[in-house]
């Protein structure tokens, strides 16, 4: 007989092996059905002596989970990464070309570029979410990853959805200003300013009260808050400041400044201090040669709001 083009002689009792190559062009599960013919001298086979043959050609199929991915609530600035399984079920090597998907989502370089997944194996690809701006009520991100594949099994891209909300952080300081009033000298009051966080889900803030700004008033400090803070959504923080004038040089101001992952804020203060005002006076009376008389001294302290007067 003749294997490509080249005689093959068997003596008495020989066998031979004789190999056929075939090679698969078509991205599909199916078989193909063909015939192996030999020219032979044997006078009692028939010449061409046929052999029917089949060959089944397996394709890869993709299977892809989870379906969707749902980052539920993440903080701006931040970033959640999420896993997509790509499986291949059948025996052929799968060949996935790319991987696609567009902002705050990502997938790494090496997964985006391609690679391939043999028969009966799977690859997992990370997809991170990373948020850079708050995502109003009800209208999360939303995303889709896209993954061309040459499986038989499924369209190409194969989809993942994708959905995740964001939040900031929301300072609020209350109040916004302090007003003392009228305090006396050498004596003190305080006052309370609350740090909240407004966020309700996730986020963080976190920041410094760093005290009082240049300027301030010496007669200002802060007694207990002061530092650095991190609170969680809805956490407060109360930040003291104590007023105690030791001498009048009305109106006495100052700010209290307040470094946040939000926004910075400051806090005015103002306060009058008052001293005590002295006032007397005696009466005189008129007395004649003999008698004795009384005299009467009025003492009066002339502040207006909280001095008080100590006298001997």
């Amino acid at each position: 007989g003749m294997v490509d083009g080249q005689s093959l002689t068997l003596q008495p009792g020989a066998e031979a092996e004789v190999q056929y190559s075939f090679q698969e062009t078509v991205q599909s599960t199916r078989t193909f059905d063909g015939t192996i013919s030999h020219e032979t001298n044997d006078p009692e086979a028939a010449s061409p002596f046929n052999l029917d043959v089949s060959v089944t050609v397996e394709a890869a199929q993709i299977a892809v989970s989870p379906q969707e991915l749902d980052y539920g609530t993440v903080q701006t600035g931040t970033e959640n990464t999420e896993t997509v399984t790509i499986e291949n079920t059948n025996g052929a090597t799968l060949t996935v070309s790319s991987v696609e998907v567009g902002a705050p989502f990502s997938v790494p370089d090496a997964a985006a570029s391609g690679f391939e997944v043999p028969g009966g194996e799977s690859r997992t690809v990370d997809v991170t979410y990373a948020p850079t701006e708050e995502t109003a009520d009800g209208s999360p991100d939303a995303g889709t990853v896209s993954i061309a594949h040459d499986a038989d099994n499924a369209e190409s891209p194969a989809e993942v959805g994708l959905q995740g909300a964001a939040e900031a952080p929301q300072v609020a300081v209350d109040p916004a200003s302090v007003d003392y009033g009228v305090t006396a000298i050498n004596s003190t009051a305080s006052q309370t300013v609350t740090i909240t966080n407004e966020a309700t889900e996730t986020a963080t803030l976190e920041g410094e009260v760093t005290g009082l700004t240049d300027g301030s008033d010496a007669a200002y400090s802060v007694t207990s808050g002061s530092g650095a803070y991190s609170l969680g959504p809805g956490e407060t923080q109360d930040v003291t400041v104590e007023y105690a004038p030791s001498e009048v040089s009305n109106p006495d101001e100052g700010t209290l400044q307040i470094t946040s992952s939000d926004t910075d804020e400051s806090v005015s203060l103002t306060a009058q201090a008052e001293a005590p005002q002295i006032a007397a006076s005696i009466e005189e009376p008129t007395v004649r040669s003999g008698e004795s008389a009384t005299l009467t001294q009025t003492v009066s302290n002339e502040a207006t709001e909280a001095a008080v007067l100590e006298a001997q």
